[in-house]
């Protein structure tokens, strides 16, 4: 590669937007039945009323979410399986099969990105501190490893990810 080529692509490179990287957390979320019975109880007590049961299967579905089910009342549930059967909701009927026992509140672990810990390294400062680590002596092989593999996992924010 010429310079000229070296100094366009390095020109490519510094013009190049890229996704701040973000911060994975972990999240405990816990919904309790009271919650469940506040969102969707009145919704499953008024599909009795076949009348009105196309009209509220749409409203239940975009309410309804399995943790939800999980804390319902075993009579709210069976109610939910006979109309999940009929309107052909194959989801929600999933959802209080695997739901067998009758959980008065229901805890998961929710992983996402947090956005107010975004890291505003770039990547010449992680290729920096790559360096640094591969010239550290006396280091334990297996921690100079792990510490490379979270500094790689850091730059690959950086790399557009094309489809083959």
């Amino acid at each position: 590669m010429s310079h000229e080529q070296q100094s366009s692509v390095q020109r490519l490179i510094v013009r190049t937007e890229s996704p701040p990287p973000s911060v994975l957390v972990q999240e405990t979320v816990t919904i309790t039945r009271e919650d469940a019975l506040a969102a969707v109880g009145s919704l499953i007590d008024t599909m009795h009323e076949f009348r009105r049961i196309r009209d509220l299967s749409t409203q239940l579905k975009e309410t309804l979410t399995e943790p939800m089910v999980i804390v319902l009342p075993p009579d709210k549930k069976m109610w939910l399986a006979r109309w999940a059967a009929v309107l052909g909701l194959d989801d929600i009927e999933r959802w209080v099969e695997r739901a067998t026992e009758d959980k008065q509140q229901h805890s998961w672990i929710k992983v996402g990105e947090n956005p107010l810990l975004w890291s505003s390294r770039g990547p010449a400062a992680i290729l920096d501190e790559m360096e640094q680590v591969l010239e550290v002596e006396r280091v334990n092989e297996a921690v100079r490893e792990r510490k490379l593999r979270v500094l790689i996992n850091q730059m690959r924010l950086y790399i557009p990810h094309t489809e083959p």
